[in-house]
Order: structure tokens, then sequence, then C-alpha cells
């Protein structure tokens, strides 16, 4: 009852959906319900909507069963064959679906998505609208079954045949699945037929799509929306012989010449010289044959502005690919003036498409030239010939076209135009064979005589074949692809998308009448939704029936016309015309009369196409399968996800040995990136009966090999080691982390400074201790009063002194007194209000005598030799009230602190002016707007007494306020001028008007504290500061139960960032945080570069890298830090206690009632990086690297040396591989002056990954690790040499030194390039180029290094056996620099900057770099090597730049 209650819904529904259908499309979705169908319907009877329909009707069964308990969701796709047809197709169902729609092409990156990233689509989305290459891989992937599917569309069904994608998802998915797990099929074709309507194509398309093919017999209903157009025949008149075109016959020539060329350039190649030949040969003559072609079918006008097109575009592609954009002219001063665009076109080429002003000329761009393209260097070679050869000949504008520059074919062509001009709303399509002839027509129409003053025309034309190259398997787009870089990813999606919007475009102005006339290529035939028309012209006869039925489907509008344009003197034409004619009638009465017995007798398909059904591989785990019509582009594509550069494009390189019997076998060999056992594959020792089907047999070894080595994942996806592992974050976040510091969109942490451990003891329990304070040996008057600072009997820190004069740093030691100091209440009350008092004057916050928990009290010291205790006497004298001065007597107050009424201030008295009193004139005024000039009158204009109060006869006390520098971890104001007025006569004009130079002493009162103690109090809180500093690091060293340092005050620098830096000095000299973060970033990459190679011996560069970035990023380092729980944002707070008059607050040992500061994330990341540095500068490399250990978290190696062993694995010894590979590495010996430990690696540090045929790896790995070690050898040598630039010269000298240029610069002239092992023949040319430039930078600069020592060819010898570095160092090694004096100029010409060196040169210097690495101590003293290979010849190329900043 309930079945039949939920069929009666579904059937009242689909009643409802499909009230608004045409009746033949009612017809054919009544079938299409029943059985899998193909719907056969002319173009713009609504097919698509025949497939919304049928989505709809199984989408609301799907969940009317969901909802009942006896059904599951199941998905629905819609497949296409080209990429425009995803969007449009996309477009279509998401606005008449209510279901989720989502569109997929190779262009969007999804041939790379994760699994992960598949499955999270597949659940998102309802409706996948893809091309069927992409379905393919997800299914053969196994991320999802044919079990989970319920509904397969196919569009432009008709190309279901042989080895397209749909044929072989029906062959390789559909069909081995069990019939009950089967999707339903619809298929839409105009037509399932190729030429002659043959009934053996139509069954055979059936037969592939597991369809029966159906139309309607309403064939009313179908004339009512898709009128049938009259068919006619324009027969036109033989064209005479072409005439003589002087610049076609110069480009016939200059080919000619070129062709003879080509043997010189295919000896360079890398690819095989026959194949070269062949290659360059075919796009040479096509570009004569085009010409020629056009010269027969258009005219000699045509030929004259084609070969003109193309000088335009070669010339174009050559700026590109050479730099003019840049500004360069390729071509140099030869080339002419004319050679720009416009110069060559006829007066009214700008405006081709009249009365569209909007669309220029350029809309043809590259319909010339997309078949030639610039991808090798005969191919530069060829263009720059053409271009220059034929420049002169093109000064003249080109004439519009005439009547006798145009064959009577194009004359026929306008003729048809003209007589259906006067139609109402005339819109027509001219269908061609090509794209140049598509591009010839459009510009020919607008300038020719019959046509210019009535059409607006325009081009309506597809991809070129060498942009489809770029997609194809190794083409430039998946080598761009498989870096999975989001940008790029999105850069290829909006050019696919900009593609489909282009011919979008045109169909819009075609649409709106802003163009009457489209010439269009087969891309028009099909999938767009062009508007109908009255008029198509096939100027080409169609070669098929599939592409006349479609492009008659144009043809749509009442009494419309469809032209077969026929040359009268050949019959063949006419028969042509026939066949099409009489197939298309035959294929119609076919489909109407549909039975079994027309799918009968179906031929036999080939072996090859049998054979490819076959399982190559099975997963273990999962459903995925592989075919062997899939192996080979399984191959490609896991060759693709492999590191690659510009030189080096990983693919598989197959080759095929014929048998004599016919037979064939087939060896494939795999990059060099790969380890030597997974290299080289045979089809097995029996033969095969087809090429084909040999080259699948050696994929499937390599493939199944590949996948037992763990290479390829369980759905067949490449698994590139480490490739996800490296892009993983190392850090997992639990609940807690995030609660208590947040993500990564919370940059800033609030956190209140630490509170080290010696101070936080319950109260009950603290004791205090004295400390005395010494400035250079000398005891300050005044010490204080802090908890317990451990053992320490004394403690250095570097700070500026209150004498300003001394612009130097001093050492303050701190001398704490050995036993607990003892005070009762009374003393501490006193000692409380005496630290108050003394910091009163400096800062505007109070510090208030009654708050107990203060970390410091300042205190008096009085000393009776090696013991101090606290001055009591000093501090009830201190206590005492200010007491009034006197008026007559002011002999003594010179040098007393007296307290100003004026604002309460304090100031010292300098002096006491006798000579004047309140009234007496000063040279300048007292206040801003200049007219108060004495003192009495100021204290009048500040409302204290009155004219006649003020004492006549009172001198004026000449005072310096008390408001000297706080921040003594800065350095001091430079002095002012000598023309400064003095303190006894000051100008307070230039002053900020605080106040006058003078005070009367009737208005102030003395202080009992003396000048000296007011004096040095200004100093504690930046000792204090420092202090809080060194305690938090003692503490930071014991959480992490790190080794304590000898002089852990040595680390302080690293908690001192710029803004809160520590005066440098013996005991501090590296005070530049920022210096030590760029110093330790360098080590700690060099620490993890070892590390992962010691820990990963599989991965390749890409992972490497990736890995290490992971484990150096600031967002890294910082969740590090915090994991750790060593307090590192409280510890970091410490040093962003600011010490000046208006933020800076006594610390209390309480930290909650502490204010808490503002702490960012990336500066706590920062300053690990400083800490490692400090500790590596003051420490040594075992500290630096347990704090990596602690606190990154990276692994400690020990030895690399086995890590190295596990590099030379699979290699016998090399006296075994012969004697060539011994004595390549002598040369390498020779040249670097390093005997290698494991010869082997400086095989695989010259081993390019193009070599072939070599038994190591390339030296991708060693590149990794040699890059590392050569950054720190380098930023060391810089670090430790110019100790005073900032870290951005630092940092600057270290991009001069570590680049592309300088490296390459280095191989080229130790000689490593002659040595490397690589197949790509145009390394040839690219290191012989750049030698060149580096000989003719010298000989113009007079610099250059010669290499030698003692007159000896090579360099300096090293010790044996061991591979231990000679220290003798670089000062023994003979770096001859020739200086150059042009001027007052020497050497650093900067000569070498316009270089432009091949990558791999640099590459290699770094891998043998990283073959000598075996220890690591060895690298930070082996100075012989980076003498060697470093140092010395950087500084002596950037001279300019190290002379500026060694004297600076």
């Amino acid at each position: 009852m309930a079945e039949a209650q939920t069929s009666a819904r579904q059937e009242e529904a689909h009643l409802v959906k499909i009230s608004a259908a045409r009746s033949y499309q009612a017809e054919l979705f009544e079938k299409a319900k029943k059985e899998n169908i193909i719907a056969v319907l002319d173009t713009g009877t609504g097919k698509t909507y025949i497939a919304v329909l049928l989505i709809r009707h199984i989408w609301e069964s799907q969940r009317l069963a969901v909802e009942s308990g006896s059904g599951r969701r199941k998905l629905t796709f819609f497949l296409v064959n080209l990429v425009p047809l995803v969007f449009q197709q996309y477009s279509v169902l998401s606005n008449n679906l209510n279901l989720r729609c989502e569109k997929y092409c190779g262009e969007m990156g999804c041939d790379f998505f994760s699994r992960e990233t598949w499955l999270k689509k597949l659940e998102e989305f309802d409706v996948h609208v893809m091309t069927a290459q992409i379905f393919l891989h997800i299914v053969t992937s196994g991320y999802v079954s044919m079990s989970d599917i319920n509904l397969i569309v196919f569009d432009e069904a008709h190309h279901a045949a042989k080895n397209h994608p749909y044929n072989q998802v029906m062959r390789d998915c559909f069909a081995p699945t069990e019939m009950s797990h089967r999707p339903k099929i619809f298929a839409m074709t105009a037509s399932p037929a190729k030429i002659g309507g043959d009934i053996n194509t139509i069954e055979i398309i059936a037969r592939s799509l597991f369809s029966i093919p159906y139309t309607s017999a309403d064939v009313e209903a179908i004339r009512q929306h898709a009128p049938r157009p009259f068919i006619r025949i324009m027969k036109y008149s033989p064209a005479a012989a072409p005439g003589q075109v002087a610049l076609f016959e110069r480009l016939d020539v200059t080919v000619t010449r070129l062709l003879g060329d080509i043997p010189r350039f295919a000896s360079r190649s890398v690819d095989k010289a026959d194949e070269f030949e062949k290659k360059e040969k075919r796009k040479l003559n096509k570009i004569v044959e085009d010409r020629r072609y056009l010269a027969e079918e258009i005219g000699t006008w045509a030929v004259e502005r084609s070969v003109r097109r193309l000088i335009i575009e070669l010339k174009r592609k050559l700026d590109v690919d050479l730099g003019a954009s840049s500004g360069k002219d390729v071509l140099g001063s030869a080339t002419p003036k004319r050679l720009q665009k416009g110069a060559f076109d006829s007066p009214s080429a700008a405006t081709h498409k009249s009365g569209d002003s909007s669309a220029p000329y350029d809309d043809l761009e590259d319909l010339e030239t997309d078949e030639y393209t610039l991808s090798t260097s005969f191919a530069r070679y060829a263009a720059q010939q053409i271009v220059s050869t034929l420049s002169e000949y093109i000064s003249v504008p080109l004439a519009p076209p005439q009547d006798a520059t145009v064959t009577p074919k194009v004359r026929a062509l306008c003729e048809i135009l003209n007589q259906h001009r006067e139609r109402t709303k005339f819109n027509g399509i001219v269908f061609v064979e090509r794209r140049i002839t598509a591009a010839t027509l459009t510009e020919l129409l607008s300038q020719y005589q019959p046509t210019k003053e009535w059409i607006k025309v325009a081009s309506l034309v597809g991809h070129g074949e060498a942009t489809r190259d770029m997609y194809k398997p190794g083409g430039a787009w998946r080598v761009l692809a498989k870096q999975a870089d989001e940008q790029i990813v999105k850069a290829k999606f909006a050019m696919a998308e900009m593609s489909f919007k282009e011919q979008n475009r045109v169909i819009f102005k075609f649409k709106k009448g802003r163009l009457n006339l489209m010439i269009a290529t087969q891309v028009g035939e099909e999938g767009l939704d062009v508007q109908p028309c009255h008029l198509v012209i096939r100027f080409d006869i169609p070669r098929t029936t599939i592409s006349y039925i479609q492009s008659r489907g144009r043809a749509r509008q009442h009494q419309s016309s469809f032209y077969f344009m026929v040359d009268g003197s050949k019959t063949g034409h006419a028969r042509q015309v026939t066949k099409l004619l009489q197939g298309a009638e035959q294929l119609r009465n076919t489909l109407l009369s549909n039975n079994s017995s027309t799918l009968m007798g179906i031929e036999e398909p080939d072996p090859d196409y049998e054979a490819d059904s076959q399982v190559g591989l099975r997963s273990n785990t999962t459903t995925a399968v592989l075919t062997m019509g899939l192996v080979v582009g399984a191959l490609f594509r896991f060759c693709g996800k492999l590191p690659s550069d510009k030189h080096f494009a990983p693919r598989p390189e197959f080759d095929v040995v014929s048998k004599i019997d016919g037979m064939f076998t087939a060896a494939v060999t795999l990059p060099t990136l790969l380890p030597p056992e997974l290299r080289h594959f045979t089809s097995g020792d029996i033969p095969w009966g087809s090429r084909w089907s040999a080259r699948r047999a050696a994929a499937r070894e390599a493939m199944k090999a590949l996948y037992e080595a763990k290479w390829l994942d369980e759905y067949f996806q490449p698994s590139i080691p480490g490739a996800e592992e490296s892009q993983q974050d190392p850090v997992i976040l639990d609940a807690e982390f995030l609660t208590k510091y947040g993500d990564d969109k919370k940059p800033l942490l609030s956190a209140s400074p630490y509170i080290p451990r010696c101070w936080s003891d319950a109260p009950e329990t603290r004791k205090w201790f004295l400390s005395a304070v010494k400035e250079e040996g000398q005891l300050l008057p005044v010490g204080f009063v802090s908890l317990g600072m451990g053992t320490r009997a004394e403690l250095d820190l570097r700070m500026h002194g209150v004498d300003e004069s001394a612009n130097r740093p001093k050492t303050f030691s701190i001398v704490k007194v050995a036993r607990e100091l003892s005070l009762n209440g009374d003393q501490w009350q006193s000692l409380r209000a005496f630290s108050s008092k003394l910091m009163e004057p400096h800062f505007r916050a109070k510090v208030d005598p009654e708050v107990t928990s203060y970390a410091f009290y300042l205190a008096p010291v009085a000393s009776w030799g090696n013991e101090y205790e606290v001055d009591w006497n000093v501090v009830q004298q201190s206590l005492g009230e200010p007491v009034a001065t006197s008026l007559t007597d002011t002999s003594t107050i010179k040098g007393s602190v007296v307290i100003s009424q004026v604002r309460d201030r304090f100031h010292l008295v300098t002096s006491v002016a006798q000579n004047l009193n309140p009234w007496s004139q000063l040279p300048y005024p007292l206040d801003k707007r200049g007219q108060i000039r004495s003192v009495g009158d100021y204290y009048l204009s500040s409302g204290l007494g009155k004219r006649e109060s003020i004492d006549r006869q009172q001198p004026l006390l000449a005072v310096r306020t008390l408001r000297g520098r706080l921040d003594f971890n800065r350095p001091p104001p430079p002095p002012p001028p000598s023309h400064v007025p003095s303190q006894e006569t000051p100008d307070l004009g230039k002053q900020k008007h605080r106040g006058p130079p003078y005070l009367l002493p009737q208005f102030v009162k003395t202080s009992p504290i003396a000048f000296a103690l007011f004096d040095y109090a200004r100093l504690f809180p930046a000792l204090w500061s420092l202090l809080h500093r060194f305690l938090s690091i003692c503490d930071f060293l014991a959480r992490l139960n790190l080794p304590f340092p000898a002089s852990p005050h040595l680390l302080l620098p690293a908690l001192s960032p710029s803004s809160h830096p520590i005066a440098p000095g013996p005991l501090q000299p590296e005070y530049d945080y920022e210096r030590l973060e760029t110093f330790g970033d360098s080590f700690l990459k060099l620490h993890v570069a070892e590390s992962l190679v010691a820990a990963h011996p599989r991965w390749l560069e890409g992972a490497l890298t990736d890995g290490s970035q992971a484990h150096t990023n600031n967002r890294t380092l910082w969740k590090r830090a915090l994991k750790t729980g060593a307090s590192w944002e409280h510890i970091f707070a410490v040093s962003r206690r600011t010490v000046n008059r208006n933020e800076w607050t006594q610390l209390k040992l309480d930290a909650a009632t502490n204010d808490s500061i503002h702490v960012s994330k990336k500066q706590i990341a920062d300053t690990v990086e400083a800490l490692i540095g400090a500790a590596l500068r003051y420490h040594g490399a075992d500290l630096a690297r347990a704090i990596i250990g602690h606190v990154v978290q990276v692994p400690k190696v020990v030895d690399v040396d086995a890590v190295v062993t596990q590099e030379c694995r699979g290699i016998a010894t090399l006296e075994g591989l012969g004697p060539a590979y011994m004595l390549r590495v002598r040369d390498v010996e020779k040249m670097v002056g390093y005997e290698f430990k494991r010869k082997a690696l400086v095989l695989t540090a010259l081993t390019h990954g193009t070599a072939r045929n070599t038994p190591v790896e390339s030296y991708q790995r060693l590149e990794f690790l040699g890059d590392a070690v050569f950054d720190f050898i380098l930023l060391s040598h810089l670090f430790t040499s110019y100790p005073s630039i900032t870290p951005y010269q630092l940092t600057l000298l270290r991009q001069l030194s570590v680049n592309n240029k300088t490296q390459a610069y280095l191989c080229v002239k130790l000689g490593l390039h002659k040595l490397i092992d690589h197949g790509d023949r145009k390394l040839i040319g690219a290191f012989g180029g750049f030698g060149e430039e580096v000989e003719v930078g010298e000989e113009s600069s007079g610099w250059r290094w010669n290499v030698g020592r003692d007159g000896e060819d090579g360099a300096a010898q090293f010790n044996n056996g061991d591979s231990q570095l000679d220290q003798r160092g670089a000062d023994e090694l003979d770096v001859d620099v020739e200086e150059r004096t042009v001027g007052k100029g020497t050497i650093g010409v900067h000569w070498w900057r316009d270089l432009d060196p091949p990558k791999v040169l640099s590459d290699v210097l770094e891998a043998v770099i990283g073959a000598c690495v075996a220890r690591f101590p060895l690298i930070v003293s082996s100075h012989g090597l980076t003498g060697r290979m470093g140092f010395p010849v950087v500084q002596d190329l950037h001279g300019l730049e190290f002379q500026f900043f060694a004297n600076g």
C-alpha cells in the first residue's frame, strides 16, 4: 500500500513538472525514465531541458525513497566534452534545478585535488558538471563508485567512440559494474553518426553508451521550434592561378633557407635529431602551406595581409619570450620603427567590425601563428630571421581588397550575403575549417567594397593546437599545476572562464544585433548557445554528417537558408554534398524505425580497443582500479607531481622496439629524481601486437613498482614521500591552548611581566637582602633592597651612566650582601618612604610608600671595607620636611635640591646670581608671547603673590630642572653644539617655555635629600629592568632543563627588542636584537635542513623545502614556544616594560597587580630566533641546538655521516662504476680543494634531473642541504666581520652574497659546470652563453678572479683519509683579485647585475657544498671551505657595497 502511495505521489509530481515541456521533449523524457537512451534532436530543440526533467524526476524519487528508508543519497554527473560547455551547462542546471550544483574543469586544478577535497565536494553538492576526463579520474581513483551515482548525462554523445573519455568511462567504469548497481544513462546529440550516416557507427556509439538512440516522430512540433532551412548550393567558378605576391615569395625563400638550418640545431636538441627535424619542418612548412591555401581560397590580398600579420605576431612572441616587454629590443637597432602594430594595416583595419568601434583589431591576435610556438631555440631563431628579413618589404600600408585580389569563391560569398541583405534583422554564420581563414575573412569582409558598408562581422574560434598542448601530459599547465599553487590554479581557471566569456561576448553581440555575421570554425557547430540564424553558409564543405547536421541546426529561423559553396569544376564536391544529404536522411529513418534488428551486426573492435578494458592494477584496500587504457596517463600524472624547473619537466621516456614478426616490446625510463630501483621497466619478455600495447605493458610495470614502493597511494594517486606530511602544521593545538592563546587570527596576547621564582615566595617566607651597586668599581651612595637573587655574589651588567658627557656604556656591578636583612616595622616603613621620595621627582606614576609588595626598594648604602649596610642616618635625614630658603644667606644653597612652588618641581641650584633681582630685565622673554622679561613678572603671571609682596633685594637662583634621562640602556643624545649658552645664562627662548632659568628663594623650599641620591636614583629603573630580564633568562633555562651557561647574562640581548635595547660593551657586545634574530634564523634553518635530510631519506627537494618552512615559520615558532610551558609570553613581557617618565611603574611581586602588556606573537617567534642566535654567538652550537630541540622540537642531529650513507644506497664502490666516474670525482676535488669521504655523493651533486642511465639520483636533496650550509657560512662570516652594521645592511649583504648570480659565477669560475651530467641540450647553450657573459663582464670591467695557489693549476690540498678540512683557512688560498681603477673607482663594478644565469649552476654549487658535509661542527670552523667556495670572491665581487659597510 505504501509503495502504491509513493508511486502515486511520484507520478503526480512528474505530471506537474513536465506540463511546460514540448511534446517531443515529453515523449523522449518518458522513454528516458524507462531505459537508457540517446536523445537525437536537432540543434536548438531543447535537449538539455529533457536532462533537467530527468534529473528532477530521479532526485524526487530518491528523496521519497530516503524518507521512507528504502533508499540512500546518490549523485548526478553531467559530462561534457569541452571546457566552455562546463560553464554553459552549469549555468543552465543551476538556474533550473533546486539542487546544489558545482562545476569542474582541468583549468581549475581539479586534476590535483586531494582525496579529502573530492570527498568534501561530493558530499556538499548534488549535481556535478565536469569534463569526462575528470570524472574518469575520480571514479578510477575510487573517490566515488558507480553504485553511488543515480544518473550520468553525456552531452554531445556522438564523441563516445574509440579512446574518447566518454568511451573510457563506459568501458572501464560502467561495464565492470554489476547490473543492479549501474546508474541510469542519458545521452544527447544532434547526430550520432559520421560521414555517410553509417549504421555501424550509430550502433557502435549506442553499444558504447549502453543506450538506445531515439528521436521524435512528431516532426511538426520539432519543426515548429527548429524549422529546417532551405538547402541551396552556390557554385562558383574555378579560381585562376594566383598572382605573384612578392612578400609571400620572399617568405617562401626564407623558409626554404631555414629548413636547411634545422640539422645544425637538431644536433644540440634534447630530443632525438630526427624527431626534432620532423617537428620543426612541419611547423615551418605549415607557415607556407597556410598562406598558399589562402591564395587559392581567398586571393592574393589575403596572402599579403596574412604575411604582414605573421610578422606582427612573431615580433610580439619574441618580445614576450626574450624580454622586450621590459624595455629590451630583441632585434636591436636594426628593427625598423614601422614594425610597430598598425604600420601594416590598411586605413580601415582599425575598426574592421563596422559600426562597433569597441571591437579592436587585436581580437584577431594570434590566429595567424597559434601553431608556431617559440618552444625551441631554432623556433626563436627562425622567428627572428623571418621578422628581420621581411620587415623591409612592408613599409607601404596594405591596400583594401579589390575584385582582382580576391577569388571567385569570395565574390560568390559576397553575392550570397548581398542577396539576403534586405531581410529584416539579417543575421548569418559562415562556417570555415581553419582559424586563419576565419581571421582573414573577418577582416576582408569589413574592408571589401561589396560588404564593408553594412556587414558587422566578428570571428568565433576555439583554442589553437598550441594552447591545447598546454593541457596535455607534461604540458606547461601540468608542470605548473603540479605545484598545487592556489594562485596559479585561480589564474588558469580565470583564463578558461575568460575564454568562455570571450566567446559568449561575441555571441551576445550577435544576439543583440550589434553583429550581424559571424565567421566560425567548428566551435560554432555544437554546444554554444548561438542565436538562431536565417542564413548559414558552409564556405568549406563539411567533412562529416555530424558537422553538416550540427551547422544546419544553426539555421532555425523561419524561411532560413543553408548554403553549400561548391567549386563548379570539381565533381567531387557535388558528390560529397549528395552523400551528406543522403546520410542525414538515412540517419533519421534509422532512428525512427529503431528496433532490435537494427542494432545487429556490430563490427568487431580492434584488439587494442578490447585490451584497454583489461585491469592493469587493482588496489589492495580500496575499489580503485587502473585499466590498461589508463596506465600511461596515470604514469604521466605521477611524473608531473615531481619537482621541476625551467629546464626539467619530469616525464616518462618510452622506447618501443619493433620485432621481425611485427610484434613490439617497450621500455620506460622514469626521472632520476627517483631511486635507481624505480627508474627502468620493460613490457616483459612476451612481445605485444602493437606499439600502444607494449607501451601500456611497460607503464603497468612501472606503476606496479611505484605502488608497491608506496610512491602511489591506495587510489593510485601520486604519493610523493613527504609531499603531504611536509605541508602539515607541525604543531597540533588542543582546546586548552586555543582557549588560552587563540589562533592565528589573534595576533596579540595580553600578559603580565614574569615574576622570577626567587621573588615568588609567600609573603611570610620572603627573605630580603641588600644589594650595593658599583659603577666602574666605585660604590654608589644608593643601592636597593630586594628578595634573594640566588647565590651569585656579584653580577655585572652594562648600561650608560648619568654622566652624559661619557658616551660609552659602563659596567655596573650588583653586590649582594650575604646576610639576610632583618628589619622591624618602623624600618620597613622608613625604607619604603625613602624609596618613594627618591622616585617621585622622576616619574608621573606615584610610588606608593604604603605598598609592601614592590620587588625593589631604594636604600642608601654605607660601607666599611667590604661590608655594606643600610645607612639609616641618611634615611632619617632624607625623610625630613623641606625647609624654607633663606632670602639673605644663600651661600650654602648651591648644590642643593629645591622644590619650586610653580608646579611643585624639583630643581638643582647651580649658582646664585647676586647681581640680579626679581625685577631685573633679562635679554630674552620668559613666555610664549615674548612680553615677560623679568622673573618677578613671571611669578605674578603664575598667580604667586603680588608685586609689593615680592622681596626686591633677594638674589636669583640659577637652577637646572631634575628631568634627566631615565632609559640608560639607550645611548645618550649627542652633546649640544658649542654655541649653546651655558647653564649660567640659559637661552630659554630656545627651550619649550617650561619655566624661567632662575627661581626666587622666596618661593622655593630646600629638600633634605642630597642631590647625589636624586641623581643616581635615575639609574635604578633601567638597572632593575636588566636584572629582571637576567633572572627571567635563568628561570627560562631551568624550566626547559637546558644546560646552564657560564655567563647567562650574555643571553640578555635575545630578550631586548629594538624598541627596548640594552647597551653594548665587552659583556654584551651584540646588543642588536634583530642581528641576533637574523643569525639565529640562519642557524635554525641549517639545523632543520640537517634534521629533515637525516630523518627522511626518501623526501625530495620540494618536500624538504616545505618541511623546512613549516618548522621555521613564525606561526610554528610562537606556537612551539608557548606550548613549552616556559611562560614565554610573560618573559617577553618583561622586555616590553618601558622605562620612561610617563609609563614606568614599580614592579610588584604579585603578578596579578601589575599592568598587562600587549605581546605580539610574531615578536615571540623573533625572540626564539634571537635566543638561538645569542646562544650560538656566546656559548656555541651545543646550547643553540639544545634550545632548538627543546623549543622548536626538531631532533638534534649528532652525526650526519650516517645519513649520507643512505644517500649512497644502491651504489657499489666508485671503482666498480668505472674509471670515468673516478676521474670526475678527482676533478671536483681538485677544483674545490676538498677530499670527499663519500665520493658517490660527488656524482649525485653533479647529476641533473634530465640525466639518463646514471647510477645515482639527481642533486636536489644535496642542493637543499647545501643551500642551508652556504647561507649559514656566509651569514656567519658577515655577522662577525661587520659587527657595527644594522640588521638591514646585514640582510642586504646576505642577499648580495647568497643569490643565483653569485653562486652561478662561483660555479663557472671553479669549472664545475663542465662536469654536470644532464640530458638537456638547451643547457649546453645556456652554460656557454653565461660563460661568455662572464668573460665580457670581466674584460670590460678589468676585474677577474683567478683560482690557483702557488702557480699550480688547482686548489689547495687538504688532509686525506678522514675528510677533515685543512684548518689553514682562506688566508692561505690564493684568491687573486686584479683590481681596476677607472677614475676613482676600484673593484666591484656592477657588471654582474645584468647576468642571467641558468639556475642549474647555483644548484650544483650548493649540491657540491652539501656533499662536503659529514659532521656539522666542521661547518662552523671550515674556513677553508668558506674561502674556496664562498666568502672572499663574494666580497671581491661586491667590493663597492662591502667597502661601504666596512668603512661606514
